[in-house]
């Protein structure tokens, strides 16, 4: 049991905080449930009722819209096959909205199961993020702190899966792996997974082309692994082109969110952002690293602002935020000052709470056990989260886009200002305050929702 639970490499993380720590975990699981998970792992019974060609088509007419390539349903449905072979599957026909089953049992079995696998490609992630800490280039001050720990204990991440279910997961896994091997400089492998995590959701596309300019340089070689990272996706846009409908909704969603609220304001900035992105490309493309080191931590920081960056340019969804949080948790490798970079997680995470219940109320909020597997043993909440906030909405929300930028600034100040002190290291107890203070943000609120004031 205890090398099982050995993924938080924290020799005192134990006792009270690692109960706590799971008790967490379980009742975020077991009580929470945003019907986002509903839509895609519903919608992927259409494999398994023999749907194959149609699949766009059929699930048009009971679901309303398909927004994802087809591999994201596919694995859903392999891994429903043994519910809907025992008969605890409910039928997309009697769904309401496309949402959420009508005829949901006591303990709905299936959304415990679909939850489960979120849960295990989550701590697979964990487990890829500590080879890829164990073979990072660290001096030995450095080597006693590992980023699967923080990983395993970010707030924002834990949100993201225990409790909103958010299915993004699948493009992290394969982005870390595709990530490992570019470390290791494998290239091949590295554009193989990566155009796998491309065909789950286009985010991984953001950090591959800035990544392929720091390690490859001729531009041959550059097209030819941007055409083969985009491989997947061609392959099954081939299979399904022939449908118009799949023709016409696989896109809408990116689309959506690149385009936003049209304003004058958020057009330039928009416009800044790309010149950014451009910008830093093109120094990545004439950078040569001085050494192992040095490319490692130019490749983690560049995933980090090429994420913030992308963040501050559309209109993005809570579930998203996970991609970058990994690649914060490597980014404390080559912070000295460790401790300031953990509190701005705490603050992080009560900035990303603030957003999202004033943004999503009665949405991504506690309105969320009304979907969780128990919810039928769960008594109606009688007040929402943002009744206990007033205001603030685009503070907040500029704030928290800084602190996404945050590890990168305060790796240019350390950088820039000749930043000399000893490393500040972190200890359990803080690595514990930040997961269950930033956690407590939302589960707090979420509680006092159901008492009458």
């Amino acid at each position: 049991m205890k090398k099982f639970f050995n993924f938080l490499y924290i020799s005192e993380f134990r006792g009270v905080k690692f109960l706590l720590y799971w008790i967490i975990l379980v009742l975020s699981f077991v009580l929470f449930q945003h019907p986002d998970l509903y839509h895609t792992a519903t919608s992927s019974y259409a494999y398994l009722e023999g749907h194959f060609i149609d699949f766009y088509d059929h699930n048009k007419s009971v679901m309303e819209f398909t927004h994802y390539l087809p591999i994201i349903y596919f694995l859903y449905a392999i891994w429903n096959l043994p519910i809907y072979l025992l008969g605890y599957t409910t039928s997309p026909e009697k769904t309401h909205f496309s949402w959420v089953p009508l005829n949901l049992p006591s303990v709905p079995i299936e959304i415990i199961w679909w939850k489960i696998l979120l849960i295990i490609l989550f701590f697979a992630s964990v487990h890829i993020l500590g080879k890829i800490s164990e073979f990072l280039d660290l001096d030995k001050n450095n080597s006693k702190f590992l980023a699967r720990s923080l990983f395993a204990t970010s707030p924002i991440a834990i949100f993201s899966i225990f409790i909103f279910g958010g299915y993004d997961i699948f493009s992290v896994f394969f982005t870390l792996i595709g990530f490992y091997f570019y470390l290791k400089r494998n290239i091949h492998l590295f554009v193989l997974f990566f155009s796998i995590a491309i065909s789950f959701k286009f985010f991984a596309a953001i950090i591959f082309l800035p990544l392929l300019l720091l390690i490859e340089k001729k531009p041959l070689n550059i097209v030819k692994y941007c055409f083969f990272v985009s491989l997947f996706v061609l392959l099954q846009c081939l299979i399904y082109w022939h449908s118009p409908i799949f023709r016409n909704e696989i896109f809408f969603q990116v689309l959506s969110k690149a385009q936003g609220d049209y304003s004058l304001i958020k057009s330039f900035l928009k416009l800044l952002t790309f010149l950014i992105y451009l910008t830093m490309c093109f120094y990545l493309f004439r950078a040569n690293s001085k050494n192992n080191r040095d490319f490692q931590r130019e490749a983690i920081f560049t995933c980090i602002l090429s994420y913030a960056l992308l963040f501050l340019s559309v209109v993005w969804s809570p579930q998203y935020i996970l991609i970058i949080t990994p690649f914060i948790a490597l980014s404390y490798y080559f912070i000295k000052n460790k401790k300031i970079l953990a509190y701005a997680d705490i603050l992080g995470m009560f900035l990303f709470v603030w957003c999202i219940v004033s943004r999503w109320s009665n949405n991504v909020d506690v309105s969320m056990v009304n979907f969780s597997p128990f919810h039928d043993f769960l008594p109606r909440p009688i007040h929402l989260n943002s009744d206990f906030i007033y205001g603030g909405k685009s503070l907040t929300r500029f704030l928290f886009n800084l602190y996404l930028f945050f590890p990168f600034i305060l790796l240019l100040f350390e950088v820039n200002f000749k930043f000399r002190s000893d490393f500040v290291y972190l200890c359990d107890i803080l690595i514990f305050n930040r997961f269950f203070i930033g956690l407590a943000f939302f589960l707090i609120p979420s509680l006092l929702c159901f008492i009458t004031f």
